[in-house]
């Protein structure tokens, strides 16, 4: 009995964690769907996810924007699973900014302890713009331990004309309740508080948010701290690729603490289909010292809804 309840609460954390990763775009673009080892036969999710907020890292770029991820999962009985999402901001331009391909394996290694892995691949919208960080692999380990909380950790290397890191650590606690005789099909009520620490580097931003600032672009010529922020990061990209070190601006690429992150997920089940909001409280912490980065805290919510098909 204890084993099934060890086994049950491995699922439950690692479909949160899933979830919530999904609704932190620049850690992950991993999909939030089934667990390794819990689907009985393979399956299909289509889901559309509305961000109020686009942060990445702890990171917002002084743009507030709200942020659309459409994307579709196939998860196969075996643990592998293929997705395909779009990524749609409300101010950039153009709109619809990126498509990002991966494909990965959720494993369930035993009772306490759960891994997956996963390559990807994003292809911006315009075909003019450098793709600087075009691929990246992720591995993951999560650990149970008890039946309520749960530990979880995960590297992603960012890479092809230039290379960044990215780190999380997280402890979560889970609670959830089944429903019988619903009328309107309710099946399962959880939540799934966790705090998480983000580590990487200033540059691991670029994965998934790319704006279209040309390296011709000069540090006088951009009008906010924003867009400031964003050229030098692109610069220190750039010269990575380009093997540059005489500017250190822009060769400096500090791994560190980047931003602490407190989300509370609230999800429904219901026959064919699920429904999530996640609020996000985030603390956003400067790499280095003079990182031009307001420390304010930021609070975002994330809605999702996705469709089952078995």
């Amino acid at each position: 009995m204890v084993n099934c309840i060890r086994l049950l609460s491995l699922q439950l954390v690692l479909l949160s964690v899933r979830g919530w990763a999904a609704c932190f775009p620049a850690d992950s673009i991993q999909p939030s769907a089934p667990v390794s080892g819990s689907v009985a036969r393979s399956e299909i999710n289509v889901r559309i996810n509305y961000t109020s907020r686009a942060v990445f890292s702890g990171r917002e770029f002084g743009v507030r924007e709200w942020m659309s991820t459409p994307s579709i999962t196939y998860y196969a009985k075996s643990g592998f699973y293929a997705d395909l999402s779009g990524y749609y901001f409300s101010q950039s331009q153009p709109h619809y900014e990126l498509t990002a391909l991966s494909a990965g394996y959720l494993g369930i290694i035993s009772s306490r302890v759960t891994v997956s892995g996963e390559l990807g691949r994003t292809i911006l919208s315009q075909k003019n713009q450098q793709n600087l960080l075009p691929y990246s692999g992720n591995m993951s380990v999560s650990y149970t331990i008890s039946p309520l909380f749960a530990a979880n950790a995960d590297y992603y290397l960012m890479f092809g004309n230039a290379t960044a890191h990215r780190s999380r650590l997280s402890v979560s606690a889970f609670i959830y309740k089944k429903i019988a005789g619903s009328a309107l099909g309710l099946k399962r009520i959880s939540c799934v508080p966790a705090i998480t620490t983000v580590f990487g580097t200033e540059t691991s931003v670029y994965n998934l948010y790319q704006p279209a600032i040309t390296t011709t672009t000069a540090l006088t010529a951009a009008t906010t701290a924003a867009e400031r922020r964003l050229l030098r990061i692109q610069q220190r990209l750039l010269a990575k690729r380009n093997g540059t070190t005489t500017a250190t601006e822009t060769t400096t690429d500090r791994f560190g603490l980047m931003a602490l992150d407190l989300t509370l997920p609230v999800r429904a089940t219901f026959t064919g289909f699920r429904l999530g909001l996640t609020n996000h409280l985030v603390k956003p912490v400067k790499v280095y010292p003079d990182e031009e980065l307001p420390t304010n805290l930021l609070y975002y919510a994330d809605l999702s809804l996705t469709f089952i098909i078995r």
